[in-house]
């Protein structure tokens, strides 16, 4: 059943991933369109998931100005993953993703977006309601009046072809829920506003590299904030503001707090009578520890979709996520943290992460508690140790309070890095 707004309107899905990296590449011919088939898109539909979120370098995928005419070779990978999620009636977002962190977004966006738009309006007007048109992902550094113009332009491009599927708009600065309130109401009636979500920053972005000053040396920011847990500041984001944000996060890196933050997106879907959508929730780095829960996103009633899957990013929001099931005899946070990290150590490759066995010498229901959550953790250390498989990240590492006992608890699970 579909979420309902604090409006009142319904939300078409509830929770989601991201494909990210998949049609990300430079051109059409670069896509590795074997990356993922209709067999994982089932697989993430049997996890309880019901929207894919498929991020797209859009503008590239044309012939560039000024008429942006796109590649038919970027027409036929679509044709085949909008029919995937046809079959297995997922929903399917094209996210226009073309979005560099280091750039602002240009006060000339209007041109490829007003060219590029109305061509995928006219090849997919005819397919199922399930699909839908994300205009552009965090546009930033563009004043809030001018890309509310523009993206109300490009509405009126779409509709002037295809007055069915439903737009997803979102405001300036990132996208950020905090920029709801700048926005317009739009008259459209087949609109979703998104949102992304993002807090605590220092939190979700830890191990980002494209974050500016680069935050992979910063690992281990406990969610909640606990003075003990706490890693010291690196030395290379001393004297910036990470280091502002370092030492006021004892009160920006609490359960409160994010839900004080939560009420923004709310409060806009109320008065602006609109369905919304957390479009990302979720931690960047698998040096981020493990929490049980960041109130704020499925709580409030808005639907919302992870960074990316598969990978070493996760659906991070135990309880509310896709990928949230408890293990028998474990914690959600136990069966996230542990079990799913170790199967997509050793299932990444292949993009198989969910055929049994979890790992070499168990099944799914021989994990039938906490101790055995941690075994088969130490178990998937040592084969990423003796295969040198790990995926370039690291093997788990376990945090307070979640091991059966001091030794699980203390760093066990090291493992080291794949070549």
């Amino acid at each position: 059943m579909a979420l309902t707004s604090l409006s009142g309107q319904q939300v078409p899905f509830q929770r989601g991933v991201n494909l990210t990296g998949w049609f990300q590449a430079t051109n059409a011919r670069r896509i590795q369109f074997s990356l993922y088939s209709k067999t994982d898109f089932a697989q993430i539909k049997s996890l309880g998931c019901d929207v894919i979120r498929l991020p797209i370098n859009l503008h590239v995928m044309t012939d560039g100005a000024p008429h942006y005419r796109v590649d038919p070779l970027l027409f036929a990978f679509l044709d085949s993953v909008v029919t995937w999620a046809e079959e297995l009636e997922l929903h399917l977002i094209l996210d226009n993703h073309t979005f560099d962190p280091s750039t602002s977004t240009e006060a000339n966006i209007g041109a490829p977006l007003k060219a590029i738009w109305p061509q995928l309006a006219a090849h997919f007007k005819n397919r199922s309601n399930r699909l839908y048109y994300e205009i552009l992902n965090e546009p930033h550094g563009i004043a809030d009046a001018l890309w509310n113009q523009i993206q109300g332009e490009v509405i009126q491009a779409i509709r002037a072809v295809d007055t069915a599927h439903t737009i997803i708009v979102g405001p300036a600065n990132w996208n950020s829920y905090q920029s709801l309130a700048a926005m317009p109401t739009y008259s459209d009636p087949h609109l979703i506003y998104t949102f992304h979500f993002y807090d605590p920053f220092l939190f979700t972005h830890q191990g980002a590299s494209w974050t500016d000053p680069s935050l992979v040396p910063l690992s281990g920011i406990p969610f909640p904030y606990g003075a003990a847990s706490m890693p010291a500041l690196p030395a290379a984001l001393r004297s910036t503001w990470i280091e502002s944000g370092f030492q006021s996060y004892a009160r920006e890196g609490t359960a409160a707090r994010v839900r004080s933050s939560s009420i923004s997106p709310s409060s806009f879907a109320t008065s602006a009578t609109c369905r919304y959508s957390a479009a990302n929730s979720g931690y960047t780095s698998p040096t981020a520890t493990p929490f049980t829960d960041r109130p704020g996103t499925a709580s409030s009633g808005n639907t919302w979709k992870a960074m990316a899957f598969p990978g070493p990013r996760g659906i991070t929001t135990a309880g509310s996520g896709c990928f949230s099931r408890a293990l028998p005899g474990c914690s959600i946070a136990t069966s996230m943290c542990l079990c799913w990290k170790a199967w997509a150590c050793k299932h990444l490759r292949s993009c198989r992460m969910f055929s049994p066995p979890i790992l070499p010498g168990f099944s799914s229901t021989a994990i039938s508690s906490k101790a055995a959550c941690w075994k088969a953790a130490t178990g998937a250390a040592r084969w990423i140790t003796t295969t040198k498989r790990t995926p370039r990240w690291k093997a788990i590492t376990p945090y307070a309070g979640m091991g059966p006992d001091s030794t699980a608890r203390s760093g066990l699970l090291s493992g080291r890095p794949g070549t």
